[in-house]
């Protein structure tokens, strides 16, 4: 069975997970609208927070970050720029995927699609997508298998080759390549 893991629209995207094998992918909901998917309960999505503890995930080798922040660094890849790709978890609730870079002259702020606002966050050395807590564990799950694309996949390449729909035009065709696990 499919379910929605999350209660906004990200405009066209939305968290699915899948109870058959545990995945979580970001998709476009007009790809979406033929399947049967349910809400789930938010219950059972408070009942998913309390089962993540930074005690836990600091066993799988995340490390402190900063105040009640947590990050586990993944891997190394090429996106036009040599990048990492991390987890992040906040104690206090949330967690991200993010791409670690030196924004200055790579990405122009003023250039983030309004589109995907609410989906992206953007700082000085980081670009993050928000996602659920089910998506941290599917993409840990993805991390010890070392299935990048399986990643990259799952999030719908918005971190890999289908960068250029927030940050740009001028990233289309920018290659992506895997360079190391971490």
């Amino acid at each position: 069975m499919y379910y929605f893991l999350d209660c906004n629209y990200w405009y066209d995207y939305r968290f699915v997970f899948d109870d058959t094998d545990n995945s979580v992918e970001l998709v476009s909901v007009d790809s979406i609208k033929s399947l049967s998917i349910e809400q789930l309960k938010k219950k059972d999505l408070e009942d998913e927070f309390k089962k993540l503890s930074s005690a836990k995930l600091r066993i799988l080798g995340f490390e402190p970050l900063f105040a009640y922040f947590i990050r586990k660094v993944l891997c190394i890849y090429e996106l036009g720029i040599v990048t990492t790709l991390s987890l992040t978890y906040n104690m206090h609730g949330g967690c991200s995927v993010d791409i670690g870079v030196d924004l200055i002259g790579w990405f122009d702020k003023t250039q983030l699609s309004q589109e995907y606002y609410y989906l992206f966050t953007v700082s000085y050395k980081t670009v993050s997508i928000r996602i659920p807590y089910r998506m941290l564990l599917w993409i840990l799950n993805l991390y010890a298998i070392h299935d990048f694309d399986g990643i990259m996949r799952s999030l719908n390449d918005f971190l890999g080759s289908n960068i250029y729909l927030i940050a740009g035009t001028s990233f289309n065709d920018v290659p992506v390549r895997f360079l190391e696990w971490l």
